[in-house]
C-alpha cells in the first residue's frame, strides 16, 4: 500500500489515493504520536499521558489498546496486528514501520537542509528553490485542531520554529538575489508577529532601504530598538547598530548576512 501522512497543517492519512484519516481527536493524537516517532517504540504509558495528562482513567490502557485496533484498521482493513501490519506491537507499547518519504515533516526538514546548506555555499538561486519547496509542504500550523498533550505541543512548538527559520532563510536568498520588492510585505507581516526578531528587523531594513526608503528603513530601526528597550531592557546587537549607522550615512550596504551568517 502506498501512504502518505500529513502533519503540518491539519493532521492528514492518505492510503492509496484515498484519505483515511481518523474522525476522532484522540485516535488523531494517537496516530500523530505514532507517525512523529516512526519506527521507533511509544510506551503505552507515553500514550497515555498524552491522552489524559495526569488524571486518566482507570480503563486508559485498555482504550490505549483499543485505539490501536481501529486505527489498523483504517491503515491496513484489519485489526489483527499481524507481522505486516503498519503499526505493530512491541513489548510495553507500539511502533509505526513508515518510510521517511511518506512523512511530510521528513521531507520539509531534507528540503530545508539542502536550502541552508546551498545558502552557505552562496548558491541562492538553489537555496531560494529548496526552501520555497519546503515551504509549499505547509497546509497551515502543524498538527492544527489536535488536542496535543505534552508530547505533541512539544513537536508544535520545534515545527513552527523550523518555520520561522525556513522562511528567513528564504528571505535571505532573495536579497541576495535582488529581489528586494518582492520579500517587503512579508517582512512586515513577520517582523510585527515575531517582535524581539532582530534577523528579520535586520532583512526587514536591508530591502526598505535597497528598494530607495531610506527613511522607513531607519524608522524600522527605531521601532525594533524602543521595543527591545521598553519590553526587554536592551539595546540592538553592534551588528544591527552598525547596519543603522551606515543607512544614516547612505553608504551601500550587504543584500543581505554574509554566507555563514544565515539561518
Amino acid at each position: 500500500m502506498g501512504y502518505e501522512f500529513r502533519l503540518l497543517g491539519p493532521l492528514e492519512i492518505v492510503r492509496d489515493g484515498r484519505e483515511v484519516t481518523p474522525t476522532a481527536p484522540k485516535l488523531c493524537v494517537v496516530a500523530a504520536l505514532l507517525v512523529l516517532r516512526r519506527n521507533r517504540l511509544v510506551q503505552t504509558s507515553e500514550f497515555v499521558d498524552e491522552l489524559w495528562g495526569e488524571d486518566p482513567p482507570s480503563s486508559a490502557i485498555p482504550t490505549v489498546h483499543t485505539y490501536i485496533y481501529k486505527l489498523r484498521k483504517l491503515l491496513d482493513g484489519s485489526g489483527a496486528g499481524s507481522a505486516d501490519d503498519l503499526v505493530h506491537t512491541c513489548l510495553n507499547g507500539y511502533s509505526a514501520r513508515i518510510p521517511a518519504e511518506q512523512v511530510d515533516v521528513h521531507r520539509f526538514e531534507h528540503l530545508a537542509e539542502q536550502g541552508r546548506t546551498a545558502l552557505m555555499r552562496g548558491e541562492a538561486e538553489h537555496a531560494a528553490r529548496c526552501c520555497a519547496g519546503a515551504l509549499r509542504l505547509w497546509r497551515g500550523p502543524a498538527l492544527a485542531g489536535l488536542p496535543a498533550g505534552q508530547r505533541l505541543s512539544a513537536h508544535v512548538v520545534r515545527l513552527g520554529e523550523a518555520l520561522l527559520r525556513i522562511r528567513e532563510t528564504r528571505i535571505e536568498a532573495e536579497l541576495r538575489l535582488g529581489h528586494h520588492r518582492e520579500v517587503v510585505s512579508e517582512l512586515v507581516e513577520l517582523t510585527r508577529a515575531h517582535t524581539f526578531h532582530e534577523g528579520l528587523a535586520r532583512q526587514l531594513m536591508i530591502a526598505l532601504y535597497r528598494c530607495g526608503r531610506r527613511g522607513e528603513a531607519l524608522a524600522e530601526y527605531q521601532r525594533f530598538r524602543a521595543l527591545m528597550a521598553d519590553e526587554l531592557g536592551l539595546e540592538p546587537s553592534p551588528s544591527l547598530r552598525r547596519l543603522q549607522q551606515s543607512l544614516l550615512a547612505g553608504d551601500p550596504v550587504p543584500a543581505a548576512l554574509p554566507a555563514g551568517e544565515a539561518s
